[in-house]
């Protein structure tokens, strides 16, 4: 992700780069009985002219299980498993210093059940005409 930050101060314009990225890998392994999917997302540190942001990662992980003839399906997923989800910036300017720190969910752990009334799994979405 770019971006361009011009600010306005009264003295004139002044233009900021201010990089950084990002990645996700997703990973699904299907097995005879079950599905187990699993997630990773990272954002590197963010500097921009008065806020330091530090780097951010969380890891998901859910398994899911078929029943009923592929007519049900059983899903239990955790999120944040390393409890990493943490927001910590750093800023600055000429008379103050702010240290924010912001963790906006913990680690949690949720069960979902699916029936399918009238289909399976494998039949697609259909709209009507």
């Amino acid at each position: 992700m770019n971006s361009i930050t011009i600010l306005l101060i009264k003295e004139g314009f002044y233009t900021e780069n201010d990089n950084t990225w990002s990645t996700r890998l997703n990973s699904r392994m299907r097995f005879s009985k079950f599905t187990i999917q699993s997630n990773f997302n990272y954002r590197e540190e963010r500097v921009s002219r008065k806020i330091f942001t530090e780097a951010q990662y969380r890891a998901n992980i859910g398994i899911s299980k078929d029943f009923l003839d592929d007519k049900a399906t059983v899903t239990l997923n955790m999120n944040n498993i390393l409890g990493s989800r943490v927001s910590k910036q750093l800023i600055t300017g000429e008379n103050y210093t702010t240290n924010t720190y912001n963790r906006p969910i913990g680690r949690f752990t949720s069960i979902t059940f699916t029936y399918r009334f009238n289909r399976l799994k494998k039949d697609r979405d259909c709209l009507p005409n």
